[in-house]
């Protein structure tokens, strides 16, 4: 039958600073008008799961109140005011689910959800991984650390299930900590679209979102629009500075 998981850095407003997000038109940047936006955005995604970052109380609030979407929703700590979600589309609602925060006192979490799909449970999980300055040592790395212990979160809570870890993981493709997922057996879901940018980060487009995942499953990536580095996000059409990602999986008997 197939399935559909999507993951998005909405942009909490509270990192839109106007130094940063100078060149956006001001409507762009409103929070009103992009809370609005955000949520016509994830109506259109039409996937069955969805993983969120960067997601405030107002717009979780709104989403659980959308289309009867049930909410797996957990804060970040050190007072942050945003965090991570999972939705999943009625009439399917989440198994056990809990979130968990990083043990390096960053504050930053993770949510993990076991999703009774029709054709097979799978174990979910969404997260915002810590970004580390280039040129830190891999011992001081809060990116490493924590794909260790997502990775770890997973075998936890979804023994024998395929997994799915999504998220904005802060590093491109050939960065060390994509290559601890592949070492724990999880593949890329766009890997055979190695041109596609998901954000633009001090004036380059990059890919730093991800859906991997395990187990007898076979992916099929959403395309993205093209994102140039003079590309400007957020716009009036994208109201973060993440494009949203999805891949349709279908089972290997």
């Amino acid at each position: 039958m197939g399935f559909t998981v999507a993951s998005w850095n909405v942009l909490a407003d509270a990192y839109v600073r106007p130094e940063t997000y100078a060149r956006c038109q001001r409507e762009a940047v409103d929070p009103a008008a992009r809370l609005s936006k955000q949520i016509e955005v994830l109506e259109r995604l039409d996937a069955d799961v969805i993983c969120l970052q960067e997601v405030e109380e107002e717009l979780s609030e709104r989403l659980s109140l959308a289309a009867a979407w049930k909410k797996c929703y957990a804060k970040k700590g050190e007072n942050r005011k945003n965090g991570c979600k999972i939705r999943v589309k009625p009439p399917v609602a989440p198994g056990p689910w809990d979130s968990f925060r990083y043990a390096d006192g960053s504050g930053h979490v993770a949510v993990v959800a076991v999703i009774p799909l029709a054709d097979g449970p799978v174990a979910v999980a969404t997260s915002h991984l810590k970004w580390d300055p280039p040129g830190t040592d891999p011992a001081r790395r809060f990116g490493l650390r924590q794909a260790d212990e997502l990775i770890a979160a997973l075998e936890d809570r979804g023994p024998g299930l395929p997994w799915i870890a999504c998220g904005d993981f802060n590093v491109p493709p050939d960065d060390p900590v994509l290559a601890r997922f592949t070492a724990a057996g999880f593949r890329d879901a766009y890997a055979a679209r190695p041109r596609d940018a998901t954000c633009v980060a001090n004036g380059r487009a990059r890919r730093i979102d991800f859906i991997l995942y395990t187990g007898p499953l076979m992916s099929t990536p959403r395309p993205l629009p093209v994102l140039a580095d003079d590309s400007i996000l957020p716009s009036l059409e994208m109201p973060s500075d993440h494009l949203p990602i999805a891949a349709t999986f279908r089972r290997l008997r």
